[in-house]
């Protein structure tokens, strides 16, 4: 899945999860950077929380943003959960 993919499985508002099989591939596609020792980040992705947790729970290394503030906020509120860890499905 390369960015364009990702931006497009991923509703602009930020609304509402990518599609399973998106996801899926968003996955594989960060299994596979870090089987081969590698740290992946998208840049050029919708700057929204949607986007974000898509990412997040793919487990993408660096999110990348113009919106710092937002962004400490959602990983700290991610961090709260226990369920929801980066890289964990549930």
């Amino acid at each position: 899945m390369g960015q364009r993919e990702l931006v497009e499985s991923v509703p602009v508002a930020g609304e509402g999860a990518p599609p399973a099989g998106e996801a899926t591939k968003l996955r594989g596609l960060v299994e596979r950077a870090h089987a081969q020792g590698r740290r992946i980040r998208f840049w050029g992705t919708p700057d929204v929380e949607g986007v974000w947790q898509a990412q997040w729970v793919a487990g993408v290394d660096w999110i990348n943003t113009d919106r710092l503030a937002a962004l400490a906020g959602f990983i700290r509120s991610q961090r709260g959960r226990l369920d929801v860890q980066p890289g964990e499905v549930r």
